[in-house]
């Protein structure tokens, strides 16, 4: 039987992390600093559900060669 517990690590490039911090400086402008925080706390959580499930969702053809 496979290993389904295996995990991958995630990385962000560095533009990715810039426009995480983007977005919540534009919500906490707009909206409010605890609802910047609920975003990217929500994108964390799909981020780190990549761990395990890599294969899900697609290749943005700018991404692919980043392996």
């Amino acid at each position: 039987m496979a290993d389904t517990s295996a995990k991958f690590e995630v990385l962000l490039t560095e533009g990715a992390e810039q426009d995480w911090e983007a977005i919540h400086d534009y919500i906490s402008e707009f909206d409010c600093v605890a609802n910047a925080n609920y975003v990217l706390d929500e994108l964390m959580d799909v981020v780190e559900s990549l761990t395990k499930f890599q294969e899900r969702g697609r290749y943005p053809k700018e991404l692919v060669g980043l392996g």
